[in-house]
């Protein structure tokens, strides 16, 4: 095994230590990752895969991205903060969103890293989750009205920058209605490499600086497809190179054939599942695979485990007066702090705040985009063939998951 960098080692004990379980909506496996198996859109990625991915003849301005304050921010906040689209394809008018922060840290200044976060769901929002929920510098209050000071924060460590891939995700969006029809590994994998090349054009000052990637469930698939990308554009020498040096991967998918075993072997581990209906699952898609008997039982299967809380089977109810309601998702019922980011960020004076352009937001802003997934065409059945290559050539790469998460994050 690869010895880990130490810049890498620093961000993964901040997060270990200091940072709270997140928890976001959706069930990625059980309603996305099956159906694509099942269908038959689970493909090997291809690892030679270079889309020609050149910088944009308008990167624009980072000082119009500069954040001034934040509704609600404490007084204080030194490190600077900026928000704003990078554009992805001009011509079709496809732009991401992103949030960036200055690290806090002033000791050999010039060798911060930077490291790029990007949820997953598909359609989650980096923004909304990573970085106002779990370890950006500001956490949306009680309430939804204001942030306070984070003690989790990454940018203690490094200068972080949060995505919201792809369009239709958070504030991205796109001029071309057939964007939001067409998604696939391959096209989100080359639209999230022209994010970076763009987004280093804007804040050239970072070019050379050490690059991290990191994300949580579905971008297990894409940050190594990212990665894998920008180590075959900087093999081809035709660009200035990416100083790519290593990935953090959260609670991700990985494998989708034997994640969705380790999913069931989780939940029968922690006594959520019955021996029988484990059994079922052993003898139908392990021992004797058929796909029609190991379909049936998956879906039975995810219809005794959907009253459970999957991002953690130790969380406490935040809504007990509500807790009578027939028909609430299960998962509101202990997302109430998801609820928080959304309301915040649904106000107006933050949207002009973070330089959201109103014509192009969102009516109502939500943290995971359901109609991305439901869009989502191939997937890659597995990133391992591309974890192992980048390990092979001196990038290094951590995968860890919480205890009692049994869900893989979006």
């Amino acid at each position: 095994m690869k010895t880990l960098l130490p810049d890498l080692l620093l961000l993964l004990l901040l997060f270990l230590f200091l940072s709270p379980s997140s928890a976001t909506t959706g069930r990625l496996i059980l309603d996305f990752i099956l159906p694509k198996i099942g269908s038959g859109t689970a493909r090997p990625w291809n690892l030679s895969f270079l889309p020609d991915v050149s910088t944009s003849s308008k990167p624009g301005s980072k000082d119009s991205d500069l954040i001034s304050a934040l509704p609600g921010q404490p007084k204080g906040v030194v490190a600077r903060q900026y928000s704003g689209y990078v554009p992805v394809d001009e011509k079709a008018g496809r732009f991401f969103f992103y949030y960036f922060t200055e690290s806090k840290k002033t000791v050999n200044a010039s060798e911060i890293p930077i490291f790029m976060w990007i949820n997953g769901g598909p359609g989650c929002s980096s923004v909304g989750s990573g970085a106002f929920l779990e370890h950006g510098p500001l956490v949306v209050a009680p309430g939804g009205k204001a942030v306070a000071e984070s003690s989790h924060a990454w940018n203690q460590f490094a200068h972080v920058l949060y995505v919201d891939s792809p369009v239709g995700t958070g504030f991205s969006y796109s001029d071309t209605p057939s964007d939001y029809q067409n998604y696939n590994d391959a096209t989100v994998a080359a639209d999230n490499l022209r994010f970076l090349v763009n987004w280093l054009a804007r804040f050239p000052e970072y070019a050379a600086r050490k690059v991290y990637l990191g994300g949580e469930g579905y971008a297990g698939n894409y940050i190594p497809q990212l990665a894998q990308l920008i180590h075959n554009r900087n093999r081809a020498g035709k660009y200035p190179a990416i100083n790519l040096k290593g990935l953090i991967l959260q609670n991700v998918i990985l494998d989708a054939d034997e994640d969705r075993w380790g999913f069931f072997d989780h939940l029968w581990s922690h006594g959520m599942l019955s021996q029988r209906m484990y059994d079922n699952i052993e003898k139908y898609c392990i021992k004797n695979s058929t796909r029609k008997g190991c379909i049936a039982v998956a879906q039975r299967t995810g219809r005794v485990v959907a009253p459970l809380y999957m991002f953690d089977l130790t969380a406490k109810i935040c809504r007990l007066s509500e807790i009578t309601t027939p028909r609430l998702p299960v998962d509101e019922y202990y997302e109430c702090q998801e609820e928080d980011v959304a309301a915040y960020l649904g106000l107006p004076e933050v949207q002009r705040a973070l330089h959201v352009n109103p014509s192009k937001a969102p009516k109502k802003w939500i943290q995971c985009n359901s109609n991305v997934a439901k869009a989502y065409g191939e997937i890659t059945n597995s990133t391992l063939p591309i974890l192992k290559n980048l390990l092979s050539n001196n990038i290094s790469v951590l995968v860890y998951r919480q205890v009692h998460n049994t869900q893989l994050e979006e």
